[in-house]
């Protein structure tokens, strides 16, 4: 996995359609625009009232499948702010 590659300045050299989550072309799924904006949403109301860290001893390892995931989870210890 590198992540380097969807870095804007990246984008030039990679092909159309090397990476499309929610398909590509004439097909597109019609829940892409809500899907990202429930992510952020998501994301947004978790980080205002949680500090999050890795878990002591947690290794962060790709397993790549259909879709890419993390071999062990991602355990992280939550704080209340």
């Amino acid at each position: 996995f590198q992540p380097e590659r969807f870095a804007p300045d990246a984008q030039a050299d990679r092909p159309r359609y090397a990476y499309f989550p929610f398909g590509g072309g004439p097909r597109l799924c019609i829940g892409e625009p809500f899907a990202w904006m429930e992510g952020e949403l998501l994301l947004a109301s978790v980080w205002q009232r949680y500090s999050l860290t890795l878990a002591e001893g947690a290794r962060i390892e790709p397993e790549p499948l259909i879709t890419l995931r993390l071999k062990h989870g991602l355990p992280v210890m939550a704080a209340r702010r």
